[in-house]
């Protein structure tokens, strides 16, 4: 921690040294019960990885409540500031072991009780599309929307659309929309736009 205060005291160096000792890692010794009770009561984080992951965690049951699942955008910022997208994201990466986060099957079995995706992300999110475009073509009888256009919860369907229409055209880099996907989408009234690809 680099942290230091107004008047120069180095504040983060002090915290993470107390720290330190309340984890019986420091060769000067761990701290009294009644300093323990005294940083307790300041509101004291004594280990921040536990302390950011109940954080994240909180949000992301707020997102899974207004969203139903937790195929969260890699950018999105909570209205606290939590970067949940890069969290989430994170967490997936830990269940296969490809970054340090330590994941216990207590956390992975809390993140399953809200809904965590961990295989094949990419189908997840392309059934939530498919989904919410069905829904939109059974209520207005088009999917000609603008790219702006979100859906009452929030979907942004516009967006979707205009992806699926680049991926169909195999256009500006996007690999190519198989044909079955294609057809499930033409079922649901999808047109194909060569010009806006």
């Amino acid at each position: 921690m680099e942290y230091i205060s107004p008047d120069g005291y180095n504040l983060g160096g002090w915290i993470a040294g107390l720290r330190l000792r309340h984890s019986k890692k420091d060769r000067r010794g761990q701290l009294s019960e009644e300093k323990v009770q005294q940083l307790n009561d300041l509101g004291m984080v004594w280990n921040k990885f536990d302390y950011n992951f109940e954080q994240n965690f909180a949000e992301a049951e707020k997102y899974y409540d207004e969203h139903g699942d937790l195929l969260v955008p890699v950018n999105y910022v909570t209205e606290s500031g939590h970067k949940l997208g890069t969290w989430v994201h994170s967490m997936r990466s830990a269940r296969r072991g490809t970054n340090k986060t330590d994941l216990s099957e207590e956390r992975i079995s809390r993140l399953d009780s809200i809904g965590m995706q961990w295989d094949n992300v990419y189908d997840e999110k392309w059934e939530k599309g498919f989904s919410e475009a069905e829904r939109y073509y059974e209520e207005n009888k088009t999917l000609k929307i603008r790219s702006t256009i979100k859906t009452e919860s929030g979907y942004p369907l516009g967006q979707w659309l205009y992806i699926q229409n680049l991926c169909y055209t195999g256009c500006k880099g996007r690999k190519k929309l198989a044909p079955e996907t294609a057809k499930r989408l033409e079922a649901i009234g999808m047109t194909w736009d060569a010009s806006s690809a």
